[in-house]
């Protein structure tokens, strides 16, 4: 019964998020909207902070469905991979949370303790991508080693950096933050392959 409760106050949270805002997502109203008692979300989410980080997961999940099939059959060139995750990172980044409520997540994950509610986006980005070009790379579609770390590196900072300013600049449409990584990342991209392809052919290793 506690995990379909949940699952009925976060739902709840996020329409209340899509009419309102996560500011005005005050805790008095989910319940009432949630038809539970305020005492009930504090047991089961601890805070609104503990709400918007529940949401924050449920991003995640549904995300983590949406790119499956990329990720576990992804194109032969690593750079149209990447693109795509950054395409589809982007598309979606409203779905769950508006803006204010990203913020509010990168704030707490930033600065802190760990008992506080969190969300370690980066490890999820890091471990998608990283476990997609595996399969890129177990299929001869790209060298192994230092480039694949390099080009994960690569992606997760560019989308980081977009990310946060999509999240911070209320001017900024997801897809022009989604074409600019994109565009970055295949500059950036295609240097470290063709340094790869040098060093190879150089003999270095």
């Amino acid at each position: 019964r506690k995990p379909r409760r949940m699952d009925e106050i976060r739902d709840a949270a996020q329409e209340l998020i899509v009419e309102n805002g996560s500011d005005g997502m005050a805790v008095e109203a989910l319940a009432d909207a949630a038809e539970v008692s305020v005492v009930t979300i504090y047991n089961y989410f601890g805070s609104k902070d503990g709400v918007i980080h529940r949401l924050g997961t449920r991003h995640h999940e549904r995300a983590l469905a949406l790119r499956e099939s990329l990720l576990n059959d992804p194109p032969a060139d690593p750079v149209s991979a990447l693109e795509r995750y950054i395409d589809l990172t982007f598309r979606h980044a409203f779905d769950v949370l508006d803006r204010a409520a990203w913020r509010h997540i990168l704030a707490i994950d930033f600065g802190v303790p760990e008992t506080s509610p969190h969300l370690d986006i980066d490890d999820v980005v890091h471990g998608q991508v990283d476990g997609m070009l595996d399969r890129v790379a177990a299929r001869g579609g790209l060298p192994g080693g230092a480039v694949r770390r390099d080009l994960t590196d690569l992606a997760h900072a560019i989308m980081d950096y977009h990310f946060y300013r999509l999240v911070r600049d209320g001017r900024v449409a997801p897809v022009s933050a989604a074409r600019l990584a994109r565009r970055q990342f295949r500059v950036a991209a295609y240097a470290v392959l063709a340094q790869a392809r040098q060093g190879k052919e150089g003999g270095v290793r």
